[in-house]
């Protein structure tokens, strides 16, 4: 149950966002319960992971390609599911994505058909973990490239 003073404090705040990093890839264990103990007490009941694939990096275990080395995707969505919070699942952050998309249109395609290529695959092993009882839906941390200029919004990949 939500401490009433803390929930108060927060001014009906509901939902956070949380970065996954390389450094939290080592997070100890004891540090994730006492994360998801302080969004409990705050009143938290959703939760967005702004990316589930860091640089072509899962932070998730992969179908395709065994266990990856000290996945919190997991952890967090048991953590989650004990402590009453929906998990929203961003796709992929890719850190060169600005300077990609200054490219003219016609360099872009292959840069865009490599990402879709990775997220399927990615989207193939996140699948297993649309199943827990906390997965609330897909968050989609890319901005769209309508509005961009390069590219038609309609342009064939």
């Amino acid at each position: 149950m939500a401490d009433p003073q803390a929930e108060a404090a927060c001014l009906g705040l509901k939902g956070t966002f949380l970065q996954l990093t390389n450094a939290q890839l080592a997070r100890p264990a004891a540090e994730w319960r006492q994360l998801f103990d302080e969004l409990r007490t705050i009143g938290i009941n959703t939760l967005f992971l702004q990316w589930t694939v860091l640089d072509r990096k899962p932070l998730f275990q992969e179908v395709r390609h065994g266990t990856a080395a000290n996945s919190p995707l997991s952890s967090i969505l048991e953590l989650a599911a004990q402590s009453g919070i929906r998990v929203w699942f961003g796709l992929d952050l890719d850190s060169s994505y600005w300077e990609e998309i200054k490219q003219p249109a016609e360099m872009l395609r292959p840069y865009f058909r490599r990402r879709l290529q990775d997220l399927a695959g990615f989207l193939g092993d996140l699948n297993a973990a649309t199943a827990d009882a906390s997965f609330a839906g897909w968050y989609i941390p890319t901005r769209s490239m309508t509005g961009h200029g390069s590219i038609p919004v309609n342009a064939p990949f």
